[in-house]
């Protein structure tokens, strides 16, 4: 969930609206998979937390959703996702998160937003090694993720 900053949310919802259609999917419709739009409000279901993480407040207005699809096995759209993001950039709070990615090895990609800039790492480690090499570059996460 990115924040998208005050006064800013237009010109977001408009860029992520038009950067989805013009990127269908296989299916020829908006691709689900990619970078959806979350507005907070009555009724809603907000982002879910790991029961022991302490749900941080919806305090913006308007949040770009990584990969909102979910944690399931689905097809992707994950360049998309980093073109969206990285254009989106300059709108958006500072944050930063992790994927990990699990293929023949584990992928762990970082993300960070900073002063409207996308700054993004991918490291390739052993199968079942993304967690290990996570917990070393973030160890406020080490009591966090699954051994």
């Amino acid at each position: 969930m990115l924040p998208v900053r005050a006064g800013r949310e237009d010109e977001a919802r408009r860029m992520v609206t038009e950067a989805l259609a013009r990127n269908p999917d296989m299916g020829g419709g908006l691709p689900r998979n990619a970078v959806g739009l979350f507005e907070p409000g009555p009724g809603r279901r907000g982002p879910r937390f790991h029961p022991g993480d302490r749900a941080p407040p919806l305090s913006a207005a308007l949040y770009l959703e990584f990969m909102p699809a979910g944690a399931d096995m689905v097809y992707a759209q994950y360049e998309l996702a980093q073109r969206i993001v990285e254009r989106a950039a300059p709108l958006l709070e500072d944050a930063r998160w992790y994927a990990i990615l699990t293929q023949c090895e584990d992928i762990l990609d970082c993300w960070e937003l900073a002063a409207g800039r996308l700054r993004y790492e991918r490291h390739l480690t052993e199968e079942e090694q993304a967690r290990a090499l996570l917990r070393q570059l973030e160890p406020s996460l080490r009591g966090r993720l699954e051994a």
